[in-house]
């Protein structure tokens, strides 16, 4: 089931090609994906682009996959190794939030940081207290880790196969490992959550 859904939902992604978020499998396997989250406008991570991974289980929809962020993020409800604090991936999880709905959630939490629920106290208690020296030091992490003026992307070679969808429909869809050079194409159109 799992796997029937995950696949549903890269459908999904595929065809609404958000403008500040992309998602996809790691070498084809439907059970890991990676992530790219451009930078939130009005935040200090405007301008960064933000790698995550998601690790499902089989049990998703009915579990939360694990995510994290790959890239440094001084943030107060992620921790040093990128795991986000935070009850949407847990108490409040329900089978009927997806990857999109993660994904735009993670965009809301970079422009709104839940200080009552810190993943770093110590961070938490800086947001509350001292809002420029936050948002002063979360700039200094974005120049310093979130920031790729030099990324190279590989030739795009699309190689789209008609496919029986699971509703019986026949469509055109491309290859898995092809999939990421289109969505690592995506960040340079627009930047920042809208």
């Amino acid at each position: 089931m799992a796997e029937r859904r995950l696949r549903k939902e890269l459908n999904e992604l595929y065809k609404l090609q958000p403008s500040n978020c992309c998602a996809w499998p790691v070498t084809g396997d439907l059970m890991l994906w990676e992530a790219t989250i451009l930078g939130v406008r009005d935040s200090p991570y405007y301008l960064g682009v933000f790698s995550l991974r998601l690790k499902f289980n089989r049990n998703y929809p009915f579990m939360a996959p694990r995510v994290n962020f790959l890239t440094k993020i001084y943030h107060c409800n992620i921790d040093f190794d990128g795991y986000i604090c935070w009850d949407l991936l847990s108490t409040k999880w329900t089978a009927l939030i997806n990857v999109s709905t993660i994904l735009h959630a993670v965009c809301a939490l970079m422009r709104e940081p839940n200080a009552d629920d810190p993943c770093d106290e110590l961070m938490a208690a800086l947001y509350r207290d001292n809002r420029q020296e936050y948002n002063n030091n979360a700039i200094d992490w974005t120049l310093r880790y979130a920031i790729a003026p030099s990324v190279t992307l590989p030739p795009l070679q699309l190689q789209c196969q008609p496919v029986i969808d699971f509703d019986g429909q026949q469509r055109q869809y491309m290859e898995l490992n092809e999939l990421p050079h289109i969505l690592l194409l995506l960040p340079q159109r627009l930047g920042g959550c809208t």
